[in-house]
């Protein structure tokens, strides 16, 4: 089974199907909601329900398939909710990871 790949917004492309990425959640509707991590903005779908249970300026991480169909879209299988991890220490960690450089 093929793992997820931690990318950024700015960094989609069309040979990415199984994406991580995390962010704010910028505004919902229905079943799907604009996640914003600071370089772009992507749109995620999943199920109402779920959709209906998160909150507006929430960190979150989403790991789905990016739909080839549609530019900057993700189908969500997994959206966990990073309340109370440290999000410049959560990013620094992160950019660091994404661009294969230890920081000290």
């Amino acid at each position: 089974m093929k793992p997820y790949k931690e990318v950024q917004v700015e960094n989609l492309t069309e040979s990415d199907d199984k994406v991580s990425l995390s962010g704010i959640l910028v505004s919902t509707a229905g079943s799907s909601f604009v996640m914003d991590d600071g370089t772009g903005q992507v749109i995620v779908l999943s199920d109402e329900e779920q959709v209906s249970r998160l909150k507006t300026n929430s960190f979150l991480r989403v790991m789905g398939m990016k739909l080839l169909s549609q530019e900057n879209t993700v189908n969500a299988e997994i959206i966990q909710d990073l309340l109370g991890i440290d999000k410049y220490l959560y990013n620094k960690v992160r950019k660091a990871i994404l661009n294969g450089k230890k920081e000290g």
